[in-house]
């Protein structure tokens, strides 16, 4: 398993910052139940970048969150 210091940001909720697998980060999005969309699958936010990468739901809308992951380890953590 591929762990990755991740970080949720929603309006007026505090700062959610993690290190998990992508899958344990895909729980945390599932049980915040955030506005808009259903978050990304595990599948797909792999596709995005295997190292890092960032997600923005609603950019500048009062349901506005965002998701950044960065893959810890070397390339072949």
């Amino acid at each position: 398993m591929i762990p990755y210091a991740w970080t949720i940001e929603v309006k007026g909720r505090q700062t959610i910052r993690k290190v998990t697998t992508i899958e344990e980060m895909h729980d945390v999005l599932r049980v915040l139940d955030l506005p808009g969309v259903a978050p990304p699958d595990c599948g797909t936010l792999e596709a995005w970048n295997s190292v890092h990468g960032s997600y923005t739901h609603n950019l500048g809308g009062d349901d506005e969150w965002s998701l950044s992951w960065t893959k810890v380890g070397g390339v072949g953590a």
